[in-house]
């Protein structure tokens, strides 16, 4: 929290800050504002997120809109009740038809 006050101080009207958690877990390193972005992980992907929120910022409506971009395929295994997981991998979730 100390890092959002001194950058509340410091900052100009275009100033945002980015927080880059490399190993994230429950906490942020700042409060989630419009000229706040909180990042958990890393990856090649972290560049262009931060460049869209540098350039035009984002807000909850362009996250909902990148996660129902996302295609979602189910697979047979998911279909049948299983979990999903890879080939070869034994499934450790019940199944309601108690087999």
């Amino acid at each position: 929290m100390a890092n959002s006050k001194i950058f509340a101080t410091l900052r100009g009207k275009q100033a945002k800050l980015v927080c880059i958690d490399l190993q994230p877990y429950v906490h942020t390193q700042a409060a989630e504002r419009a000229d706040v972005l909180n990042v958990g992980g890393f990856s090649d992907a972290v560049f262009e997120v931060v460049s869209r929120f540098a350039a035009e910022g984002l807000d909850a409506a362009h996250w909902v809109g990148a996660i129902d971009a996302v295609p979602v395929r189910i697979t047979r295994a998911f279909a049948r009740g299983g979990s999903g997981g890879s080939p070869g991998r034994s499934s450790r979730v019940a199944r309601r038809d108690g087999a």
